[in-house]
This record gives structure tokens, C-alpha cells and sequence, in this order.
């Protein structure tokens, strides 16, 4: 479904509940949220102030949790949750950042921070309890970052480039 505006969505059954919040301030951004299947208690929420960006969050499980916020021109986000007790969360500022994250399992928690102009970054998380953080700061063009987890535990990740 793409959306302008504010929105909330509530889908299922009395004990499931599906929110998104939407706030694009601009013309041209789109937003895409989508939850499959019939899960309770997934939360997302994307804020986009600029034009041109793009915003996807897609959940399927318990208790996901998405948060984008883009500022800026031409701005990509993307997330996917499969699994129970995720959250992921994408932070841009500047124009043309990319960022995506993957969570299969169950307790991941994944953070992508960028600022300036063409960055790109992607975390990959598999098995429980996988912890990742990625922040690009500073106005420089850098290569693409990519953090693949599989874990099985309490398992952290942090990348950090100015």
C-alpha cells in the first residue's frame, strides 16, 4: 500500500494489532508497509521529510518492531523481519543513502545510522540474538558497508566510519 500523510492500520482479530505511522512532508516520497500473515503486536514507523525517498518495512512473526526515519533527497530504506522480538531501526540524513535490514530468528536488534551523501549499508541477521550497529557519518562518498550474522546467541557487531 503506498501512503502520504499520517496513517494507522489496524488489521486481525481483537487481540492482533498492526500499527504504522506515516509522516512525509514533501511530495514525491513513497512509503510501502506491508505485514504478512496475522501476527499480534508489530509496530512500525516511518517519518520522511524531502523528496524522492522510498521507505519499506515488511514483518512477519511477533513483536517486530521497524522504525525509519530518512531526511533528505532520494533516500532507500528497507526492512524485512521474519521471526519474533526484532527490531530494527534506519536513521539518514543527506541524499541518496541506501540502507537494509534483514532479521531471521528471534531477539535481533540492528541499527543503521548514515549522513551525507551515497552511502550504502546492509545488515544480514540469521539465528537469535544478534546485535548490529552501523554508523557512516561525515559528507564523503565511501564504499558499500555489509555485516552478515549468524548467531546463536549474544553475538555484537559495530562499525563505525567518519
Amino acid at each position: 500500500m503506498k501512503i502520504k500523510g499520517m496513517v494507522t492500520v489496524s488489521i486481525g482479530m481483537a487481540l492482533m494489532v498492526h500499527t504504522a505511522l506515516a509522516d512525509d512532508l514533501k511530495p514525491g516520497s513513497e512509503l510501502d508497509i506491508g505485514s504478512m500473515g496475522s501476527a499480534p503486536r508489530q509496530t512500525a514507523s516511518i517519518y520522511q521529510l524531502g523528496q524522492g525517498n522510498d521507505a519499506t518495512i515488511l514483518q512477519h512473526g511477533s513483536y517486530n518492531g521497524a522504525h525509519i526515519s530518512q531526511q533528505g533527497y532520494a533516500n532507500i530504506a528497507h526492512t524485512s523481519q521474519a521471526g519474533n522480538a526484532n527490531e530494527a531501526r534506519v536513521i539518514q540524513s543527506g541524499a541518496q543513502l541506501e540502507a537494509s535490514i534483514l532479521q531471521k530468528g528471534h531477539g535481533h536488534d540492528a541499527s543503521i545510522v548514515q549522513a551525507g551523501y551515497g552511502k550504502e549499508a546492509t545488515i544480514n541477521q540469521h539465528g537469535v540474538h544478534g546485535s548490529a550497529e552501523i554508523h557512516q557519518l561525515g559528507n564523503h562518498r565511501t564504499s558499500s558497508i555489509t555485516v552478515t550474522q549468524f548467531s546463536r546467541g549474544q553475538a555484537a557487531v559495530q562499525v563505525y566510519r567518519y
